[in-house]
């Protein structure tokens, strides 16, 4: 075990130097590798720095890469802060309206350019790749924010085009039958269905979700 900890350990060794280089050359990789890195995402490296984390993030967004546009989203969306002594630092305030605006970049960019981005799978493991992981959490987070009324009253009809499409898009380029992608984004699309008064609609989402095995379905749905 120990020996298996520290070939993670090394395979997660970044060098911060060498990446600020990298970086400062224009390479988005690096960018978004500072990101993932100084904001606390890869678990082995220890020096956090989110100010300068969410620097880079803002650089890669501003270039109009979909990963710097998905860590600012989030960023707005939750806020950010960092623990330093006794005190809590505001790094980031949260803005609902502002991560709608990058939520909304995302979703709407054509999504062939996600093409360029390495696998997630390939880098760190996941079985999903990054392309599909920002397209559907931005459309979920959309949903999310308009279900809950973050932004005036609540919408559920408006929330549920956003958690439908999260929920069933066959593939980001379209094409094939639409099946299930996100069983929790279909729970919350019969949630949505169910407040407005479409009871059939939302108990097919809450059974098709059921049935790929998404728990919130469950207290929904009882075959």
């Amino acid at each position: 075990d120990n020996l298996m900890s520290e070939r993670k350990q090394n395979k997660y060794n970044v060098d911060i130097k060498n990446l600020i280089v990298m970086a400062e050359d224009g390479c988005p990789d690096a960018m978004y590798d500072l990101f993932f890195c100084l904001s606390g995402k890869n678990s082995y490296h220890k020096n956090l720095d989110l100010n300068e984390a969410y620097k880079w993030a803002n650089i890669l967004s501003e270039s109009g890469d979909v990963r710097g546009k998905f860590a600012m989203a989030n960023a707005y969306f939750y806020g950010v802060s960092q623990s330093l002594s006794d005190s809590e630092v505001t790094i980031i305030e949260s803005d609902i309206r502002k991560a709608i605006e990058y939520y909304e970049s995302i979703i709407n960019k054509d999504v062939s350019q996600y093409d360029s981005i390495m696998d997630f799978s390939l880098r760190f493991g996941y079985s999903f790749s990054l392309k599909e992981k920002i397209y559907n959490d931005s459309l979920r987070k959309l949903g999310l924010i308009y279900a809950a009324g973050k932004v005036g009253n609540c919408d559920y009809i408006k929330a549920a085009t956003y958690f439908e499409r999260a929920a069933r898009y066959c593939n980001m380029k379209g094409g094939g039958e639409p099946m299930v992608m996100n069983p929790r984004a279909e729970s919350e699309l019969g949630i949505c269905l169910y407040r407005s008064g479409q009871i059939d609609k939302a108990y097919e989402c809450f059974a098709r979700a059921f049935n790929t095995g998404d728990t919130v379905a469950s207290l929904w749905f009882v075959v």
